[in-house]
């Protein structure tokens, strides 16, 4: 396919499908996680759960900081015919991903209890909370290999080849958590061996790439442009951020959870906390669709093209959204039942709670489009702006200040007016896009 002649329509859709499929069924297996440990283990191990948790997003925004950050930079070389600083690239960025991974799973392992601790966990759980804890730590670096790899495959041109490792790693891992949870009594520790199972064949799937014809990328330790590592950060930043902030925001939620209403809060946020990473999951796969096509067209100064498919991005992520808030307004009570058997004091506090939370998903479609869209044509620090804002100080802000007004219900409101407030800034920053264009 030629990113810079082929029909924005047709390249659009051919990466939209794989992303899409890659994003949502990943963001699936952590809905089934939640579901076989609330069903298998019971409240606790999804208070468990949700005490870990955070520790997924800053493992993930280790590898999306160093994929998107290099293969962003890897496309707009690509899109100048630049192969030789295209490969100096996708080189320094395996070895600042290498070097980061392992540097942080030692620090995780080696304190294993000491974070444990500090996310929450207590003396009444912290025997569950180890049971996960220790095999997450052990192979954190692998957590953050994955989207490393994923980024640059779609990147190279191959996207059919990074929904299949996304597909079939995600797929494994719920068999798995089955088998292990419900077959053979595992409890938590079953539910976090059969992640790590999963995710190990996601990166021989999508590192099978390299045995390929497609394959364009060529790594070498000459390679290594210590130059390239600032670009590399900056570029990345973002989706780095992004991720960063995901499990920030869930460890002041619990925190706050805790102090205003107890665990029965815990459980519904638990149930919250895993379908909104469908709704990000939506997002982010229209807007990784459109990553490449855009850098790309971006390298080459094609701007119609990167305008057309922008718009046809920005509609698809609004109607997809729109359907799923419309499902999940009508079956709250549905989805709780779903993840745990819930007592009758998990209900009442959970369905206005899960309707409160995703008036969220308007304002935050288009910030995280937004975000991607700047990324993806270099615009780094408008990017990092949008990110910062609604991860960051506007949601800690609001989760700090709501509940002081409005009690436990302040919790639920957070995100939304979060979002809303992060979309202002938003808009400003897309009404300069279209002027500077």
């Amino acid at each position: 396919m030629d990113l810079g002649k082929d029909n924005i329509r047709k390249l659009f859709i051919k990466y939209l499908i794989p992303a899409l499929c890659a994003s949502v069924v990943t963001s699936f297996y952590y809905v089934a996680d939640t579901m076989m440990i609330g069903h298998g283990v019971g409240e606790e191990g999804l208070i468990a759960l949700n005490i870990v948790l955070p520790v997924f997003s800053p493992l993930y925004g280790i590898g999306y900081l160093f994929g998107i950050g290099g293969s962003v930079l890897m496309s707009v070389a690509k899109g100048r015919q630049d192969e030789e600083g295209a490969n100096r690239i996708f080189s320094t960025s395996l070895i600042l991903m290498l070097a980061v991974g392992i540097l942080v799973t030692v620090l995780l392992y080696g304190f294993r209890y000491e974070f444990c601790y500090f996310l929450g966990a207590d003396e009444d759980n912290i025997a569950l909370v180890m049971e996960y804890a220790k095999h997450l730590f052990f192979w954190a670096w692998s957590f953050a290999m994955f989207p490393f790899m994923l980024t640059f495959v779609r990147n190279d041109k191959n996207p059919k080849l990074a929904m299949l490792g996304s597909v079939t790693g995600s797929l494994t891992n719920v068999v798995l958590d089955y088998v292990f949870i419900f077959m053979w009594n595992m409890g938590l520790a079953g539910a976090i061996v059969a992640t790590v199972v999963g995710n190990a064949l996601n990166i021989l799937i999508t590192c099978s790439h390299f045995l390929t014809k497609k394959n364009t990328m060529r790594f070498t330790i000459k390679g290594f442009a210590p130059k390239q590592i600032v670009p590399i950060c900056v570029s990345g930043a973002t989706s780095f951020l992004n991720e960063l902030a995901s499990g920030f925001v869930i460890l002041i939620f619990n925190w706050q959870i805790l102090r205003y209403i107890g665990d029965t809060g815990i459980v519904v946020y638990s149930t919250i906390t895993n379908t909104v990473l469908v709704t990000i999951a939506m997002c982010n796969g229209v807007g990784t669709a459109m990553q490449p096509i855009v850098s790309y067209n971006f390298g080459a100064g094609k701007r119609e093209r990167i305008f057309s498919c922008k718009k046809m991005a920005l509609w698809t992520s609004a109607s997809m959204n729109a359907v799923l808030y419309v499902f999940i307004y009508l079956l709250a009570e549905q989805l709780i039942h779903l993840y745990v058997k819930p007592t009758e004091e998990v209900v009442l506090m959970g369905v206005p709670a899960v309707r409160i939370y995703f008036l969220c998903v308007f304002p935050m479609l288009v910030n995280i489009f937004y975000a991607t869209y700047f990324q993806s044509v270099v615009r780094g620090s408008w990017s990092f702006v949008i990110s910062i804002l609604r991860g960051f100080v506007c949601s800690v802000a609001m989760v700090l200040v709501l509940p002081m007004l409005f009690g436990g219900t302040g919790i639920w409101w957070a995100t939304p007016v979060a979002e809303t407030l992060t979309l202002i800034v938003t808009l400003y920053l897309a009404r300069r896009d279209i002027n500077l264009k």
